[in-house]
């Protein structure tokens, strides 16, 4: 089967989220604070190892599901093979929009269009990002960011304000010169604003939201992830989690990420934790096995997080981040 990523949820209408704290702070594994810019930044630079030159992959990404308009969406901004020594240099916007969640989930447009490497530009110093002359992100102050995008493929265009309203979170994980994903939530929780235009509609967006940035070697269909995302930025809550499968076993090794008010904590078993993540139930799409119903528990000496899922609306990104891997996003 192909690899798939079983999880990138855009949001959560049901998950019940459960923890508890015995103290104010823990100290259990690297969890940063706030992060500058430059952390959201253009991470490529040309290393020696042809493997990770062959294999590396650099998006932003960026989720939105507003209840009130029945609409999720979800858009990457993505270069391939930047150095071009393999000769499979590209960018990328790609994504989707679901046009009625709650009616029929499996009824949305994919959105793919390429272009030239020379179409893509980007800086270190922050998240500006441009492909094309109609997509973009720009940096308007250390919160706040435009998303802006036309798709010639599928007629989708958007214009989006993402403000962050939670704590960072970061992740990195890396078997150089094999391996090496980074990953940063710049906007675990972030409030979204503006429109989205389809099929003759013009949506107005006002609803929660979030953004990632991953940049590395991803080794191609040898690698499977989970991972999902929750945010109330009403409640001032926000929680990330990612989970890798361990081969020849039905064991994870899993993290997550809470932030919730002043609370900043990262736990799992990355951090001496026991943690769990249990398929309750099974999809298939062309012969491809994904979950669609999961649980998730943490445990440690003084807290515990559970957290139950189930999936609403799905499908296959086309995008896939390259490498041959089928990645399915979903709406829980």
């Amino acid at each position: 089967p192909g690899i798939m990523r079983f999880g990138m949820h855009l949001a959560v209408a049901g998950v019940v989220v459960l923890f508890s704290l015995v103290n104010s702070v823990i100290t259990t594994c690297k969890n940063e604070g706030d992060l500058p810019l430059s952390a959201d930044g253009y991470q490529y630079n040309l290393t020696e190892f042809p493997v990770r030159e062959a294999t590396y992959r650099e998006w932003w990404f960026f989720t939105v599901y507003d209840d009130v308009q029945n609409i999720g969406f979800c858009m990457g901004y993505n270069v391939a093979d930047p150095s071009g020594i393999h000769g499979d240099q590209s960018a990328l916007t790609s994504g989707m929009l679901w046009t009625d969640v709650k009616g029929d989930g499996s009824n949305f447009i994919n959105i793919t269009d390429e272009f030239a490497i020379e179409e893509f530009k980007a800086t270190s110093d922050n998240a500006s990002v441009s492909i094309g002359s109609y997509n973009h992100i720009r940096v308007l102050n250390e919160s706040t960011y435009s998303v802006v995008g036309s798709s010639a493929s599928s007629g989708v265009s958007w214009d989006l304000q993402y403000t962050k309203k939670a704590i960072p979170c970061r992740q990195e994980e890396q078997i150089k010169p094999i391996i090496e994903i980074d990953w940063i939530s710049y906007m675990p929780s972030a409030i979204v604003s503006g429109s989205i235009s389809f099929q003759g509609r013009v949506v107005p967006v006002a609803s929660s939201g979030y953004h990632d940035h991953n940049w590395g070697a991803w080794p191609e269909s040898k690698f499977n992830w989970i991972w999902a995302q929750y945010n109330d930025e009403q409640q001032d809550l926000a929680m990330v989690m990612g989970a890798y499968p361990i081969p020849l076993s039905s064991l994870h090794i899993g993290y997550a990420f809470l932030r919730y008010g002043d609370l900043n904590l990262k736990i799992g078993s990355l951090c001496g934790d026991s943690f769990s993540f249990s398929p309750l139930k099974f999809s298939e799409w062309r012969s491809h096995k994904y979950s669609v119903s999961n649980k998730v528990k943490i445990e440690g000496t003084e807290w515990q997080l559970e957290i139950e899922y189930n999936m609403i609306a799905t499908g296959p990104n086309p995008g896939g981040r390259g490498l041959n891997l089928l990645v399915f996003e979903q709406v829980s």
